[in-house]
């Protein structure tokens, strides 16, 4: 299938489809998706009415000691109570490929530049296409999208309405803060402004038509961030508006994961000052003006031999937080381990540790959650 034909044939999925949850959600409104946020698990099928059975999917990233590039996928089905099953195939990616900024919008699949066939800073995009079927089991092909204009790794992406924003990332020591917008209509990528600074391995979500930009690291003589910052976008173009502050974190770091759970955001692991993986989890509770206010709450359980885990992958379904993957600093290890947290009305996580874990190690990889939304 030609590229444009491709593109054609995703689009449907693009317009009016509900929110998805990722590595990147939020509970949308407006017809936004979602970058940090919430899968409900209410939808039905249409001939049986019972829960819709969700997956897992994972895609690519890296593989340390040694470091070794993986293309192999990988999905898991998540049961009624929120516990997973054991990791079979999915569809390998086309190439091997980590630090990407993956995107979920609806069952579409974006991963933009990243570290390609050996190349530390590429432009390539990837598209592919999660399984509308609740009874299918692995993802449609791969397929090759427009490249961005600047080549980059660790940047961070969202999607809203038909758009995807890549911000950030770095290539070699300079960290970059042009931001790039994908439209998924036509593969095509157009600048987008720019961040209030420079910043590599953030993350980003949307939030009541606001992108906010969480920690990072800003290279050279900036170091890791606490920043927490936020921009609207212009109604014109799409493009973002100057950022503002949105309340900072408690301490610096970067390569970390987020998760939205309304009223709160969760920011979970991620490298520390001086190089170290944390195991933190903060939780930032939302006031009515949209600014975060942070407390740190259980840590993540991991084992006494590790310091933390920084490149996880963190999707949301419900009120459940699944962090997969990711790379101990201590060790350089990549870990195959992944946690379950279940969020209780009052914001407090419980966590336990899957006995279902990857057959290798990864970090640095792309995450997803199928079905996107009642079909």
């Amino acid at each position: 299938m030609t590229r444009a034909a491709w593109v054609l044939a995703l689009f449907p999925l693009l317009l009016g489809v509900p929110s998805a949850c990722s590595k990147f959600g939020e509970s949308g409104t407006g017809g936004e998706t979602t970058d940090a946020g919430d899968v409900p698990d209410t939808s039905t099928a249409d001939t049986g009415g019972g829960p819709l059975e969700h997956r897992i999917f994972v895609f690519g990233g890296v593989t340390q000691p040694p470091v070794l590039s993986v293309t192999k996928g990988y999905v898991s089905t998540v049961a009624a109570n929120g516990d997973l099953g054991p990791w079979t195939p999915a569809p390998a990616l086309d190439d091997d490929r980590y630090a990407a900024a993956w995107t979920q919008n609806g069952d579409a699949l974006l991963a933009a530049a990243g570290a390609v066939h050996g190349k530390a800073f590429s432009t390539d995009g990837l598209r592919g296409a999660l399984p509308a079927d609740p009874a299918g089991a692995t993802a449609t092909a791969w397929n090759k999208a427009a490249s961005l204009a600047t080549a980059r790794n660790y940047a961070s992406a969202l999607a809203r309405q038909t758009s995807i924003y890549v911000s950030g990332g770095r290539n070699d020591t300079i960290a970059l803060g042009n931001v790039e917008r994908y439209d998924t209509a036509h593969d095509t990528w157009s600048p987008a402004g720019a961040l209030a600074a420079g910043v590599a391995g953030h993350a980003t979500f949307l939030r009541n038509s606001l992108m906010y930009v969480v920690g990072g690291d800003q290279l050279g003589s900036g170091g890791l961030t606490a920043s927490v910052k936020r921009a609207g976008f212009a109604e014109t173009d799409g493009s973002l508006l100057p950022f503002d502050t949105a309340g900072d974190l408690k301490m610096p770091l970067a390569h970390h994961s987020i998760a939205l759970v309304e009223p709160w955001l969760f920011v979970i692991g991620g490298d520390g000052t001086g190089g170290k993986a944390l195991a933190t989890v903060a939780r930032g509770t939302f006031d009515g003006a949209g600014m975060l206010s942070w407390e740190l709450i259980a840590p993540l359980p991991v084992p006494a031999s590790q310091t933390g885990l920084a490149e996880a992958c963190t999707v949301v379904i419900d009120r459940t937080i699944y962090v997969m993957g990711g790379r101990d600093a201590a060790t350089a290890a990549s870990k195959g381990d992944v946690y379950i947290g279940r969020v209780d009305t009052n914001g407090v996580i419980t966590w336990t540790k899957s006995p279902n874990v990857f057959s290798e190690g990864r970090a640095a990889f792309g995450c997803a959650v199928s079905p996107s939304s009642a079909q």
